[in-house]
């Protein structure tokens, strides 16, 4: 405390020109300090405001990557979108050639007489050596030929005499297609015979072999005589052709 008391009796005792001189550097500095707060204060604005600008400048071109990155992706999703749609319809088109493909194999595919074929023979047809099985094949064709020798085997093998004759007639029809079964008018309704037929045709019909009526009445087939002809195979682009050649 006597410091403190002594220091400010030697402040009372400063001359007035040394008084002046500090109150004038005290003034000063306060004008200084002001001018400088004040400068502070406009630099804070001043450059705030060029901070806040290029964050602006930033943040658009955050948003122009964000949606250039945006548009990318779309358009990467419709080129994969598309490119899934080529696969699709490459995909269809070869199941379409595949399709197309089997069909003309199986329309090429010769007719064949199956071993369930010969059953189902043997268990309709029973035995008669009685009734005579004339064998024809419309146009002589390689393929019928090949048929109508199945068909005479397996109906052998069920007790049925056989004979292979010429022809390629049946009932008004110069080339019947597929398979048929034929009988004479006059043979009774309730006859072995045209129940052997009937279980002949039936036969066909279930193998594919026939046509949707293979049982047809036929004037030129002699009585006691059950008469099958292989006829062309339906849309057998061969038979056609063959067909088309005889006319």
């Amino acid at each position: 405390m006597k410091r403190l008391g002594k220091k400010i009796v030697d402040l009372t005792s400063m001359s007035l020109e040394t008084a002046n001189a500090l109150f004038s550097y005290a003034n000063l500095a306060a004008i200084l300090g002001g001018i400088f707060v004040v400068l502070g204060t406009a630099g804070i604005f001043f450059f705030g405001s060029i901070r806040e600008h290029h964050g602006d400048l930033e943040q658009a071109a955050l948003r122009a990557r964000t949606e250039e990155a945006r548009r990318d992706a779309a358009t990467a999703n419709e080129r994969a979108a598309e490119s899934n749609r080529d696969a699709e319809q490459l995909k269809l088109e070869l199941e379409r050639e595949r399709m197309e493909r089997l069909e003309l194999e199986r329309r090429m595919a010769p007719r064949r007489v199956s071993q369930a074929m010969r059953d189902r023979i043997r268990e309709l047809v029973p035995p008669d050596k009685d009734t005579r099985l004339f064998l024809k094949v419309a146009m002589n064709n390689a393929e019928g030929d090949r048929l109508i020798n199945e068909i005479g085997s397996a109906c052998l093998e069920a007790g049925w005499p056989r004979e292979r004759i010429g022809g390629s007639t049946v009932a008004g029809a110069a080339f019947p297609e597929g398979v048929t079964v034929c009988v004479n008018p006059e043979e009774a309704t309730g006859s072995h015979l045209k129940a052997s037929a009937v279980g002949l045709a039936q036969v066909l019909m279930e193998a594919g072999l026939a046509s949707a009526d293979p049982l047809l009445q036929d004037s030129d087939t002699p009585v006691g005589t059950v008469s099958v002809v292989a006829g062309l195979k339906p849309d057998d682009p061969v038979a056609m052709h063959q067909l088309v050649r005889s006319r």
